[in-house]
Parts: C-alpha cells; sequence; structure tokens
C-alpha cells in the first residue's frame, strides 16, 4: 500500500493492532486525524505515523524512553504488614 493513500477503519485498527471501535471513538474524539466521506472514515498513513511519533514523544520528556521505577510497578506494597 503506498504511503499516502487512504486507509479504512479496518485497516488502521490492523495497523494499530486494536480494535474497529477503538479506532472510531478515537476520531470521534479528535484524537486521530481523519477524514469523512460521508458516512465513511478514511485515514492517511503519513498522518497517522505523526501522530504517533508525537504521541510518543510526548509521553516521554525530551524524546527519550524512560525506565519506571521497578518499586512503582509492584502490584503489592513491600512495605505493607501481613
Amino acid at each position: 500500500m503506498p504511503r499516502d493513500s487512504l486507509m479504512t477503519v479496518h485497516e488502521v485498527a490492523a495497523y494499530l493492532h486494536c480494535s474497529p471501535s477503538t479506532i472510531r471513538r478515537m476520531a470521534a474524539a479528535g484524537e486521530l486525524p481523519y477524514y469523512r466521506l460521508g458516512r465513511l472514515l478514511r485515514f492517511r498513513r503519513t498522518e497517522l505515523d505523526a501522530w504517533l511519533t508525537r504521541r510518543h514523544h510526548a509521553q516521554a520528556p525530551g524524546g527519550q524512553r524512560q525506565t519506571p521505577d521497578p518499586a512503582q510497578l509492584s502490584l503489592f506494597d513491600a512495605a505493607a504488614p501481613d
């Protein structure tokens, strides 16, 4: 598929590894860039790639990946009494 061709909801869902309903919900909320053709939603892959890049950099200050503190990953507090 050419990088600038329009993608369907199902193609975007497969590309982003999520459900079509998630794609529709994110588009309706204005989270994903999309085009409306009547009742149909269409997406440009180049715009989705740019959105992914912006989203990745927004989550990590300075564009660097942060490793989480292992203590924050625990479901149980090690200092909690039994």
